[in-house]
């Protein structure tokens, strides 16, 4: 796979130096997401220098350090990377190239750190770089997608949702926070500076601005399940036109589109003709029947195609052609997710062995054979309990009981649901309670709970001063934004009477949504000034 970089330090590594300017007001985003950087971004030779292991991690690649040698060897999946301190050459290899590049800014140490040229590093990684004048920002697309999640952990904070409250909840390590957010939150991105998320009441995609203001709708979608990448969100939606039913036999027609990040230029990039033919992603162990977005594609499958045993074909979008494939032809996997460089995940019908896809063609190999990540862990639920699976070695461990939500490099954040009476198939939730541990499973603690219709604190303070003109919980829905629809009583569905006997029909009042915002709060579960 991988054409391994084996270069040796000769004379021809020659010295060169520069002006050091400090540049403490240069922002350097990737993916949207402000790199986080222990030392300010430095201007040499009209070049933006950046601590060496901050932007190589970000942009998902291993770094090593020689300090005899004062060499930087760093790995991301098939490409490879050589430099030295003062040297203006930088060697970059992959299977299908090799290169020596002649680098305007060669690294630097300054103060103790290593400063490598951002441009040069992005590109080589085949990353797009831009310059923003106007706010002296270096804006680095990486690629790699965002994935929504039901905690989203950025610069610190964490993300998050409960059950049945119309707010996203913040939590930056003791305090939790409180936006109203006008529906009931699935699913959270963070990205250039704002929160998007799903509201399953108004089944829209909104967003808003990082202190909870500015609160307002992009599109209509289906699930939680959306995906942003290179300012564009990925989302699904069901139509229920009948009349583009392609069988016959009323199924819904499903389609994944695409919109930009301020809500327009909507567009339709994949159909799936049957609803029945597709299956989204569950909170257990995804299957093949689930969608994901690697750093080149997006990955779906389609039921009741060639594995009628399990009924999938596997089809993927790709981002740079806009076309559709059926890649049958890598294989029979189950659709795990992706890594956190973008590569997708594949396992075995037991689920015991990792693969990944080789772009751009279809082979599925092993994982540990592909990448240069090291011990990379990939957290997910499997039954009722948070699991890690280490992806080079496929070694499994159970941390814990509950439902993953989301983690970043220090914190998992998962959930435990207490339902009414699950024996009889009612899963009515009457309390759930927030747990994050460390990434190994320890150190447990209680972030939040919710139980009997309200939001309290427990182990941890709490405070609305950071909500946007959220006073007192609405009295009419107890906070939950909506009610039942008193024409269907919450089923959805109501019983019409003819002539020829009885019909059951789509409830029209409430759409089929069961339930119906309160319009004494506005759906936002809390009364305003």
């Amino acid at each position: 796979m991988k054409k391994k970089l084996i270069i040796a330090t000769t004379a021809a590594m020659l010295a060169f130096g520069g002006a050091l300017v400090h540049a403490d007001n240069v922002a350097v985003t990737i993916d949207g997401q402000y790199l986080s950087m222990d030392v300010p971004a430095q201007i040499m030779n009209e070049r933006t220098m950046v601590p060496m292991r901050a932007i190589f991690e970000a942009l998902g690649a291993t770094v090593d350090w020689n300090g005899d040698n004062q060499q930087i060897h760093a790995d991301a999946g098939e490409i490879s990377i050589l430099m030295q301190i003062d040297s203006p050459h930088m060697y970059v290899a992959s299977d299908t190239r090799s290169d020596v590049i002649t680098l305007d800014q060669p690294p630097v140490i300054v103060e103790g750190r290593t400063l490598v040229p951002a441009r040069a590093i992005s590109e080589a990684l085949d990353a797009n770089v831009g310059w923003d004048g106007a706010n002296s920002t270096v804006n680095i697309e990486s690629g790699i997608p965002l994935h929504s999640s039901h905690a989203y952990f950025y610069k610190g904070n964490a993300y998050y949702s409960l059950e049945q409250q119309p707010a996203i909840y913040v939590w930056d390590g003791n305090t939790n926070y409180r936006y109203a957010a006008g529906g009931v939150p699935q699913g959270i991105v963070i990205y250039n500076d704002y929160i998007f998320y799903y509201n399953k009441n108004s089944e829209s995609i909104c967003r808003m601005n990082l202190d909870g203001s500015n609160r307002q709708v992009l599109t209509q979608a289906q699930n939680g399940d959306f995906i942003i990448k290179n300012g564009a969100i990925y989302y699904q939606y069901y139509h229920a036109n009948y009349s583009e039913d392609i069988d016959g036999d009323d199924d819904l027609v499903c389609r994944i589109y695409s919109v930009d990040i301020n809500g327009g230029n909507n567009k339709m990039v994949a159909e799936i003709n049957d609803v029945s033919k597709f299956f989204m992603i569950r909170d257990d162990h995804v299957s093949l029947c689930d969608w994901t977005a690697s750093k080149n594609y997006i990955y779906y499958g389609v039921v009741g195609g060639s594995y009628s045993d399990w009924g999938c074909d596997f089809y993927r979008y790709s981002f740079s052609t806009g076309t559709n494939e059926n890649i049958n032809s890598i294989g029979y996997y189950l659709l795990d997710g992706c890594d956190k460089y973008g590569n997708v995940l594949l396992s075995d019908r037991e689920g015991s062995k990792t693969y990944t896809v080789s772009e751009p063609s279809a082979n599925a190999v092993s994982y540990s054979d592909f990448s240069g990540y090291g011990e990379q862990w990939f957290y997910y639920t499997l039954g009722s309990n948070v699991w890690r699976k280490q992806l080079t070695s496929d070694k499994r461990e159970m941390l814990a009981t509950g439902t993953y939500m989301g983690s970043d490099e220090e914190t998992v954040m998962y959930k435990v649901n207490t339902y009414k009476d699950p024996k009889n198939y009612n899963y009515e939730i009457v309390s759930q309670q927030i747990y994050v541990m460390d990434l190994d499973g320890n150190n447990i603690r209680l972030v939040n709970e919710y139980s009997n219709g309200s939001a309290v604190q427990s182990n941890t303070t709490f405070d609305n001063s950071q909500s946007t003109n959220q006073q007192t919980t609405c009295a009419v829905c107890h906070g939950l934004g909506y009610y039942d629809c008193q024409i269907c009583h919450g089923e959805g569905l109501v019983t019409c009477y003819t002539l020829a006997g009885t019909e059951i029909k789509t409830c029209t009042h409430c759409g089929g949504r069961k339930r119906i915002s309160c319009t004494v709060c506005g759906g936002d579960g809390i009364l305003h000034n």
